[in-house]
């Protein structure tokens, strides 16, 4: 706690700083190659040493981190970048996201008045957080596929993490992205794939040495975040684990479909979050998570939605 208290008093330090030109012209600068590079397209060799050249000390960090979002076959699971960096640096990044956000816009504004109204804004310390991980593991699933990360293991203690709403936040925008393949071939394709889709979950990371579904520290303060394409400012823990809970009631499905044991189907109920009906509000299946769990046999809740 300290330290985050430490970090915010260093952003307040920097709130209203008025930025060199030298900072201003290459935070713009690398939002527009975040911008250009984030999804399919790959920056050249030379573009990335061009990118890598004459950086001002207070933005290493965040430039670094940058040419790895924008790099194929990234190191962004390296223990350096799961890492959170210091708060000055993730308002940099949170930065550089937005002038990219504002690229895609219809009528974007001017992007030195964008970067001056951040500069100036005491941003929420878990948006910050929040926007650097979402950009991380969004940079995963862009540059690094296909590829399994079954043998991974996240130790959430290991990461400068400061309490549980740090360690949510990068759990669930990790989930975030094992759930949109999953969501595809059991929702959305018709007839659903669950064979693929079992195999897919069977690719997921551990955290802290366990199955993914152990993850359960779900008891932190909610708080509102914007969502590209939503209007204003939506509950972070409904966003977020609705998704989650799309991930495990697919998880339960295809044990269901795959010939699944009754012991991996009690596992998955019961160690999860599926049992824990406080939770359930923040999902929009709410009512068939309460009705799962009027049905004792587990082939029965596994089957009901």
């Amino acid at each position: 706690m300290k330290k985050i208290v430490l970090g915010m008093i260093l952003v307040l330090a920097l709130t209203g700083k008025l930025l060199s030109q030298e900072v201003n012209d290459k935070l713009i600068n690398l939002g527009k190659v975040y911008n250009s590079y984030e999804s399919i397209e790959n920056p050249t060799k030379k573009e990335v040493r061009d990118m890598n050249k004459n950086f001002p000390d207070e933005l290493k960090s965040a430039s670094d981190f940058i040419i790895q979002t924008v790099t194929p076959k990234n190191i962004l699971l390296n223990k350096k970048y799961l890492t959170l960096p210091d708060e000055v640096t993730l308002k940099y990044i949170y930065a550089i996201k937005s002038i990219s956000d504002n690229l895609n816009k219809k009528n974007p504004v001017n992007n030195r008045d964008l970067l001056k109204s951040i500069m100036d804004q005491q941003i929420t310390h878990y948006v910050l957080v929040d926007s650097y991980y979402g950009m991380l593991f969004n940079s995963i699933t862009n540059k690094n596929k296909p590829s399994s990360h079954s043998s991974y293991n996240f130790n959430t203690s290991e990461y400068n993490l400061h309490d549980s709403t740090e360690k949510g936040i990068l759990f669930l925008r990790c989930m975030e992205q094992c759930c949109g393949p999953i969501y595809s071939l059991v929702i959305e394709q018709k007839p659903s794939n669950t064979r693929l889709a079992h195999r897919y979950i069977l690719e997921v990371p551990k955290f802290d040495g366990k199955p993914y579904f152990y993850y359960t520290d779900f008891s932190f303060l909610d708080f509102g975040v914007n969502i590209p394409k939503e209007d204003g400012k939506k509950s972070y823990k409904t966003y977020y684990m609705t998704h989650y809970y799309d991930m495990l009631l697919n998880h339960l499905n295809c044990l269901n479909k795959q010939g699944g044991t009754d012991k991996e189907k009690q596992e998955l109920l019961f160690k999860s979050i599926l049992k824990e009906r406080s939770f359930y509000k923040y999902s929009i299946k709410e009512a068939v998570l309460n009705n799962m769990f009027y049905y004792k046999d587990v082939n029965t809740a596994a089957g009901f939605f």
